[in-house]
């Protein structure tokens, strides 16, 4: 008796693995789920999905003489997005928890049998028995989930082990015991054979906050562009040309821009949000790496006085760029973020759409150019007035846009939050490296690293909205609004520390050498770096200029300090 009781544990393990094969040769009941996904679930709303268990004469006879037993089991795979109760017939289940629900047990008597049908050639089907229960889902919070359905067939074997299994040598263990670990070691956990479908669930704001949405996105759609007619109005097409005749500066930029910042925001999604498939939040990220520069980069490099042309031009050479850059990251990686739960469920990336919602945005730029070029005047007009409205459109996009999509805040996480600091000030360090290492000037490292950490969130927001479908859409919003909520912590203090190095130089009457030059078509490019001189001096080097080579750095001749002997040189026949 004791022999048998000690068993050796290797040979139960290949006598379960047999059992596991010889019932999944015989046939499980079948398990059938309508429908196959809930894309359509609202807030605080409950859908209906029902499940039938077939089974062949041949199986109900097996199992009817087996005396087998089953029951289905149903568990939300993020309760906090849904949760699920199964039709329990009013009896209620001790096993019932808040993560999964069950059924009460069955057995092969419980399905009615149907009868014979005819199919579409006129052939007899099969008879066949059945079995239907309801499966009801709950949305709770906006998200993407899935549903696992599971039937079971219940084990009546009596092994119940109660010690750890993972601290557990089963060879050392009696036959019974052993026998247990090894069911759990090869996931039956007690049910000897199961049969499982996947459900996706996804679900959606309710009607009332769409609508606010709806209204927000479609203002901007109008601000923006007129925003951008402003930008191009006050863009000088000589400056950005003679910039590109000096490619280095925008090249380092063009290259962080469109290959640093999309390799770095996919490596931060893969890392923070795929281990816990929030393939949403990772799709958010990931566009935001690959949208152009901000607009206000061109601000913060003439606070932290940087290289403003090359900041303008490389923002310029950024929008019309992405026309081509971002549906190719999307192509290239974005589709591992378009996935679902169940197996079938892939969302296509809307190539068409995003190459739509990009022009709509960069026409308006070359609209404003147009004006700058051929309408002078009204160009200058426009330009009074861009600053008032972008403070404007500013305070619309924090008021209205915090109103109208207040359910962010109850998506915040704290992988968002990681994330969302993590892309900028990355984009930040990776443009100040590549430029020190190309041995730019201290403005062009300025520029470039600003214009490398500051995305245009706005076209990662649009294009989000616009291009996929909900809940992908609202969810990744979150990302680029984080993003843009972390981007000006390094710019503050950065500018805080320049503006106080600025001021105690001035306190103790130093001036730092900077090398400033003259425009390169003057005829005397001079390196203007010596001792102040009179008014008298610096206005004879203001007429000695021809009239269209005044400097175009943005620099006032007040700061250019020439020497003296180059006054004198010209002054003697």
């Amino acid at each position: 008796m004791a022999a048998a009781r000690r068993r050796c544990p290797l040979l139960l393990l290949t006598n379960l693995i047999l059992q596991v094969i010889v019932t999944a040769a015989a046939g499980l009941p079948a398990l059938r789920v309508e429908p196959a996904y809930l894309h359509d679930l609202i807030e605080q709303e409950n859908k209906t999905v029902q499940i039938t268990v077939s089974m062949t004469k041949e199986q109900y006879e097996t199992a009817n003489a087996a005396g087998d037993q089953w029951r289905i089991s149903a568990r939300s795979l993020h309760p906090n997005v849904a949760d699920t109760k199964l039709d329990d017939g009013g009896q209620g289940d001790d096993d019932d928890t808040e993560e999964i629900s069950f059924t009460p047990s069955f057995n092969a008597s419980s399905l009615s049998m149907k009868e014979q049908e005819r199919d579409e050639k006129g052939e007899k089907i099969e008879r066949y028995y059945s079995l239907e229960t309801a499966l009801t889902v709950r949305g709770k919070l906006l998200g993407k989930t899935g549903v696992e359905i599971r039937l079971v067939r219940m084990d009546a074997s009596p092994y119940a082990p109660s010690a750890p299994r993972a601290s557990h040598d089963i060879r050392s263990l009696e036959s019974a015991e052993a026998e247990g670990v090894i069911r759990e070691l090869i996931g039956t956990e007690g049910e000897e054979e199961s049969t499982k479908e996947v459900i996706d669930v996804w679900v959606k704001r309710g009607g009332d906050s769409e609508r606010l949405t709806r209204i927000f996105v479609g203002t901007l759609m109008i601000l923006i562009p007129m925003a951008n007619i402003l930008m191009g109005c006050e863009l000088d097409l000589g400056i950005v040309l003679d910039t590109i005749k000096r490619p280095m500066g925008p090249l380092i930029g063009m290259t962080t821009q469109f290959l640093v910042m999309p390799t770095l925001a996919y490596f931060i999604a893969r890392s923070v949000f795929v281990p816990y498939q929030e393939y949403s939040l990772a799709l958010g990220l990931f566009v935001t790496g690959c949208a152009p520069g901000g607009g206000a980069s061109n601000f913060w490099t003439i606070l932290l006085d940087g290289n403003v042309n090359l900041s303008v031009t490389m923002t310029f050479l950024s929008t019309l760029a992405s026309l081509f850059f971002m549906p190719l990251w999307l192509s290239l990686l974005g589709k591992e973020f378009l996935v679902g739960f169940s197996s079938g469920s892939v969302i296509k990336v809307p190539y068409a759409k995003i190459g739509s919602s990009l022009a709509s945005l960069v026409g308006p730029l070359l609209i404003g150019v147009a004006i700058a070029r051929w309408k002078p005047a009204l160009a200058a007009r426009a330009r009074k007035i861009m600053r008032p409205f972008i403070i404007f459109v500013l305070i619309f996009v924090v008021a209205f846009g915090a109103l109208s999509n207040l359910y962010m805040f109850r998506m915040i996480t704290t992988r968002a939050l990681i994330g969302g600091l993590l892309l900028p000030w990355c984009g930040f360090m990776f443009g100040c490296f590549a430029a020190i290492f190309a041995r730019r000037s201290p403005g062009d490292v300025t520029a470039i690293a600003i214009e490398t950490g500051i995305q245009n969130t706005g076209v990662a927001i649009l294009l989000l909205k616009f291009s996929f479908p909900t809940p992908d859409s609202d969810i990744s919003s979150l990302l680029p609004v984080i993003v843009a909520c972390f981007t000006p912590g390094p710019l503050l203090a950065g500018a805080a520390i320049h503006m106080l190095l600025k001021w105690m130089q001035k306190r103790n009457g130093e001036s730092p050498d900077v090398e400033k030059s003259v425009a390169p078509s003057s005829p005397i490019p001079l390196n203007l770096v010596a001792p102040s001189v009179d008014s008298t001096a610096k206005e004879a080097i203001r007429l000695s200029l021809p009239a269209g080579d005044q400097p175009h750095t943005g620099l006032m001749l007040d700061e250019v300090q020439p020497p003296p002997p180059v006054v004198a040189s010209r002054a003697e026949p």
